[in-house]
């Protein structure tokens, strides 16, 4: 008989770049008449050979093509399979791969006083990149020093005398 071996497919993945939403990578396959690829949660099953031939997105099964996977979210592991084939031999390598955390800028604050009168006072408060800004105003008999938890609290409560009076959290 004169049959020919089908040749083993053979796939090697190489990493890329990875953002807060993308990841991208090469895929390099041989001896394969087709090539597909699935990015699945590392928390999830690996879908079989098959599985990512029939569902997966198709690339280029005779030369090496980069990919990139995009609206993946922040700080979050995904694993990359790639299958290829060559008639009825299949082969899948995987690529695990994370998405960077998100970078929160650190707020800053300011405050420049005001105007002083015998029984009010007034100052400007200026804020960048924060989500939540709170205020306490105490008298210099006051001496304890308020946490910015504290502060930040719902329960937090504006001070005179050391005696609560009300509220002075903002949103």
């Amino acid at each position: 008989s004169c049959k020919e071996d089908v040749v083993e497919p053979k796939i090697s993945l190489t990493a890329g770049e990875v953002t807060e939403t993308t990841i991208s990578f090469t895929a390099t396959p041989a001896d394969a008449v087709k090539c597909a690829y699935k990015v699945v949660l590392a928390t999830e099953e690996l879908p079989t050979d098959a599985v990512v031939l029939a569902q997966g997105v198709q690339i280029e099964a005779k030369a090496e093509s980069k990919q990139t996977v995009s609206d993946l979210q922040p700080g979050t592991e995904y694993v990359v399979v790639v299958a290829v084939q060559n008639g009825p031999k299949q082969k899948s390598a995987t690529l695990e791969m994370t998405t960077v955390e998100p970078q929160i800028p650190a707020a800053t604050i300011s405050v420049t006083a005001g105007e002083a009168t015998e029984n009010a006072i007034s100052f400007t408060i200026v804020s960048a990149d924060a989500t939540n800004v709170a205020y306490v105003v105490t008298d210099t008999a006051f001496d304890h020093e308020l946490s910015a938890e504290e502060v930040l609290a719902e329960t937090c409560l504006m001070l005179q005398n050391a005696n609560p009076t009300k509220s002075c959290v903002f949103r």
